[in-house]
């Protein structure tokens, strides 16, 4: 197992001091991050950011539009017929829970 030497005792032999992997992270890492806070807490990146949110959601209104399309070519049911159908079971669960409340307090009467 190598031991560290002071740097002094390696520039006096004549040798470079070691650097392990870490310092040199910490040292490329410390400016770095604190540059990226501060941009981060910035006006100029949450505009940037509420930018990004609004034109992926455009994208993907287009792509699930295109794909539904192309879907409605061949007959198949998409994303948004699949929906439809959901809610529509689900308010038809809705109707009989409540015909059948309707129906038990009449009949408890």
């Amino acid at each position: 197992m190598a031991t560290r030497r002071a740097p002094a005792d390696a520039e006096a032999d004549g040798h470079l001091p070691s650097v392990s992997w870490r310092d040199v992270f910490d040292a490329v890492e410390r400016p770095v991050s604190s540059g990226a806070e501060a941009w981060m807490q910035s006006d100029a990146f949450m505009d940037a950011l509420a930018l990004t949110w609004k034109l992926e959601r455009r994208a993907l209104h287009a792509v699930h539009g295109a794909v539904g399309t192309w879907l409605a070519l061949w007959g198949l049911p998409s994303r948004a017929d699949v929906k439809d159908a959901v809610n529509q079971v689900a308010a038809l669960e809705r109707q009989v829970r409540e015909l059948s409340e309707e129906l038990r307090r009449s009949r408890a009467e």
